[in-house]
């Protein structure tokens, strides 16, 4: 009978938790961009910045194998 070697654990509970903090700030960039409509499309773009960056992070969250 071999002994069986337990799964690297994954995921890191600090990068979801900043991914969530930055989907955060992209809802309320664009709240506000939404709120500034046809004025300005810098807030609109920053929403979108962070949008692409929360999913960047959530993905690593799940693929990094967590330090213990």
């Amino acid at each position: 009978m071999s002994a069986e070697r337990p799964a690297p654990r994954r995921g890191s509970m600090a990068l979801y938790a900043a991914a969530f903090v930055v989907m955060l700030g992209a809802g309320l960039f664009l709240a506000l961009a939404a709120r500034e409509l046809l004025r300005e499309n810098a807030l609109l773009w920053a929403s979108i910045a962070l949008s692409a960056g929360a999913v960047v992070l959530a993905v690593l969250s799940i693929v990094l194998p967590r330090r213990s």
